[in-house]
């Protein structure tokens, strides 16, 4: 078996509705950057786009770079074995 010490599963929208949650803490974001955007602004405006795409939109509204991407726009560290993991973990009948 082997130690896992992480397992991500993907369920937007079924346990928790994370767009709104996530336009919040964008919407707050864009605030500090000098961008007023209010919850409405940031669905209509960004939801469903790209970290870099939102960051582009921004700077273009700004006509500055912003701090958003340094802070929060690198790309998660990839676990190649993650599919060979869980499939262990299956196999083993554990649950």
């Amino acid at each position: 078996m082997l130690d896992l010490q992480l397992v991500i599963f993907d369920c937007d929208g079924v346990l928790v509705d994370s767009e709104t949650i996530s336009n919040e803490v964008l919407a707050r974001a864009l605030t500090a950057e000098g961008l007023p955007t209010t919850l409405a602004q940031s669905r209509r405006d960004y939801q469903g786009l790209l970290l870099a795409e939102i960051d582009s939109r921004a700077q273009a509204k700004l006509g500055r770079l912003t701090a958003m991407r340094r802070r929060c726009g690198r790309p998660a560290p990839r676990y190649s074995g993650l599919w060979r993991s869980c499939r262990g973990c299956w196999g083993s009948g554990e649950q």
